[in-house]
C-alpha cells in the first residue's frame, strides 16, 4: 500500500518526519500550491482510460492499493477520485485533516450534490469496508465549512452526532465502524489561522496515528527473504519504470527515488540526474534497514562500502550473492563516474544478472561478465534481514532519523558520526 499526502505547498522536513513517524510508512506527497481546483487539475495529470488511481500508483507509488492524507485544499484531488467506482475500490483509508468543503444549498446546510460522494464513501467506511477519519474545525468560510460538511456528511448517511462531552478542546462526534469524525477547537475565534494551521503543525500528526492503528497490520512481503533477497523482491517491483520524458533522466517516480539522497546529512533535494544509484538505495530502503547511507552517486557507495569493510573488489575470486549491489567504471580509467546495478542471479560461469536503474532510460534486467575489465567490484550484502551488527544497524537508523529532524543538532550528528566510525572500525578489526 501507498500512502499520499495532499498538501497546498510542501511541509518543512520536521513536520514531514512527524507525520511519516505517525503513518508508519514514508509518505508520497503530492503539493501544488494554490486551491482545491488546483488539486483537481493535478489528478488529471494521472487520468487515463477512465482511472486516476492506477496510473497514479504506477508513476508514483507502487502495489495496487493506496491510502491518503489530505490537509486544507488537498480533498480537491480526492472530489476528483471518488467519482471513479473502482478506484474507490482500491482505496484503504483516508484521513481529512481540517479538508472538506464545499458549495451551499439554499438552507445554508453543505451542498448534497457536492459531498454526495463523500456520504458515499462514509457509509463504505461505516460498514467496515475502509477507514473515512474526519477532523475538523469552526474556522468560519464563505462556503460551507469543514464543520459544516462534516456534519451534513454524518446527516445524509442518517447517523447521529455527538454533541458532548468536550474534552481539552475536542469532541469525538462520531465512531463506528471504520468511520471517525471529530471536532477540535483549540484557539479563540480571532485565531482562524492558528486553528487551521494545527490540523499541520499541532495536532495532525496524532491524529492521522490514531487512524492509522486502526488499519489492519499489512503482512511484510519480505518475510522470510535474506537481506540480499528483499532488495532484489522491491527491484522486481520497480521493472519498467521508465523516464518521462524519455531520455530526460527524470520522471514522478525517479524523483522519489532522489528524494531520500542525502550528502554532509542534509538532503540533496535533486529531481534529475544519474539515477543508477538512488534506484539501488531505494530499492535497499524499501525492503530492510540500511545496510550502507542512501546516495546519489555510485562513487560515494563505493567509499561507503569501503569504510564499512562491506566492499568486494572484482577480480579477486569473490563470488557475489542474490542481492549485492555491482558497480562498474564509466567513462575512462580514473574517473569518478560509475554505474550500479544489483545481482539479481549469481554467475554462471563467467556471467551474472542484474537489475539497474538508469539502464537505457529505464529499470531493466541485464547481463554482464564477471571478467569485465570494468567492473570495480560488489558492495556485499548481509545474508540475514537483520544487520551482522545490531550497534551498526541502530545507529545508521538513529543517524538517519537526525538527519530528517530539525535544525540544531550539529553536534549530535558528529558524535553519532564518531560511534559509526568507531562501530566499523571495531568491526573490521
Amino acid at each position: 500500500m501507498t500512502t499520499f499526502f495532499l498538501c497546498p505547498g510542501m511541509p518543512s522536513q520536521a513536520i514531514r518526519a512527524r507525520f511519516e513517524e505517525a503513518a508508519g510508512t514514508p509518505l508520497v506527497y503530492i503539493t501544488p500550491a494554490g486551491f482545491s481546483r488546483v488539486f483537481r487539475q493535478e489528478s488529471y495529470k494521472y487520468l487515463r482510460d477512465g482511472r486516476i488511481l492506477p496510473n497514479l500508483l504506477a508513476a508514483r507509488g507502487s502495489g495496487t492499493r493506496a491510502s491518503f492524507i489530505s490537509f486544507s485544499a488537498g480533498y480537491g484531488f480526492l472530489d476528483e477520485l471518488l467519482k471513479i467506482p473502482d478506484d474507490v475500490q482500491m482505496i484503504d483509508a483516508i484521513v481529512l485533516l481540517d479538508s472538506l468543503h464545499s458549495g451551499k444549498d439554499p438552507d445554508g446546510t453543505a451542498s448534497d450534490r457536492q459531498i454526495a460522494k463523500w456520504t458515499s464513501f462514509a457509509e463504505r467506511a461505516h460498514a467496515g469496508k475502509a477507514l473515512l477519519w474526519v477532523a475538523h474545525t469552526d474556522v468560519p468560510t464563505p462556503y460551507a465549512s469543514t464543520t459544516d460538511t462534516a456534519h451534513e456528511v454524518l446527516s445524509l448517511a442518517g447517523l447521529d452526532r455527538a454533541t458532548e462531552p468536550w474534552v481539552e478542546g475536542e469532541l469525538v462526534e462520531y465512531d463506528g465502524g471504520g468511520l471517525h469524525v471529530r471536532s477540535y477547537n483549540k484557539f479563540p475565534r480571532s485565531r482562524p489561522k492558528a486553528e487551521h494551521s494545527a490540523a499541520l503543525s499541532g495536532w495532525g500528526p496524532d491524529y492521522v496515528r490514531e487512524a492509522f492503528q486502526e488499519l489492519p497490520k499489512p503482512v511484510n512481503k519480505y518475510d522470510g527473504m535474506g537481506r540480499g533477497e528483499a532488495a532484489v523482491a522491491a527491484a522486481v517491483g520497480e521493472l519498467g519504470k521508465t523516464e518521462v520524458p524519455y531520455g530526460s533522466n527524470t520522471s514522478s517516480r525517479i524523483i522519489e527515488y532522489f528524494s531520500h539522497a542525502t550528502r554532509g546529512g542534509k538532503p540533496l533535494r535533486l529531481r534529475a540526474g544519474n539515477w543508477c544509484a538512488v534506484f539501488a538505495c531505494f530499492c535497499m530502503r524499501a525492503s530492510g534497514p540500511d545496510v550502507h547511507p542512501y546516495r546519489v552517486s555510485g562513487i560515494e557507495m563505493q567509499r561507503d562500502a569501503q569504510a564499512l569493510d562491506i566492499w568486494e573488489p572484482a577480480h579477486k575470486g569473490y563470488v557475489p550473492a542474490v542481492g549485492d549491489v555491482a558497480i562498474w567504471q564509466r567513462g575512462t580509467k580514473g574517473s569518478w563516474k560509475r554505474h550500479v546495478g544489483r545481482v539479481e542471479k549469481p554467475p554462471t560461469d563467467d556471467e551474472f544478472q542484474t537489475i539497474d536503474g538508469n539502464k537505457n532510460n529505464s529499470v531493466r534486467r541485464w547481463t554482464y561478465k564477471l571478467s569485465d575489465e570494468k567492473l570495480l567490484g560488489f558492495v556485499r550484502y548481509p545474508v540475514s534481514q537483520a544487520l551482522a551488527s545490531p550497534t551498526y544497524s541502530q545507529l545508521w537508523e538513529l543517524k538517519r532519523k537526525i538527519d530528517q529532524s530539525v535544525d540544531g543538532m550539529d553536534e549530535v550528528q558528529r558524535l553519532v558520526d564518531q560511534l559509526l566510525l568507531s562501530d566499523t572500525e571495531s568491526d573490521s578489526q
